[in-house]
């Protein structure tokens, strides 16, 4: 981490950085949804972690729109290792039941197909 000073013009303390880098594997198959003009894929990636001698596995789910959904559905399937860039987006959903429910969903720019040799 490193802090800004804060004696910076204000214009280079707007300049922000939203992203996200991993590497795991596809934890079932992706989902398809389409619309009237395009293809939208839905896909968890599980990435382990040792943490305290014991290994831990975070997810991500991710949503990608175009053609990378379409390279996503073509290519990947449940166990598949991919390497991933995106972007983090945080949603807030107010419930019937006075629950507040929050998601995040990371949008790739940036999908790769790791090789199994």
């Amino acid at each position: 981490m490193k802090c800004l000073n804060p004696a910076l013009n204000k214009e280079r303390r707007k300049a922000m950085l939203n992203k996200t880098m991993f590497l795991g594997n596809l934890g079932k198959d992706p989902e398809e949804y389409k619309t009237e003009s395009t293809t939208i894929a839905k896909f968890s990636v599980g990435v382990n972690e040792k943490l305290k001698g014991e290994i831990k596995t975070q997810w991500f789910n991710c949503i990608s729109f175009g053609k990378q959904a379409e390279f996503v559905l073509r290519n990947c399937k449940k166990g598949t290792a991919v390497y991933v860039e995106g972007a983090m987006r945080s949603e807030t959903y107010n419930e019937k039941l006075r629950w507040t429910l929050y998601t995040s969903q990371i949008l790739p720019y940036s999908n790769k197909v790791q090789n199994e040799n």
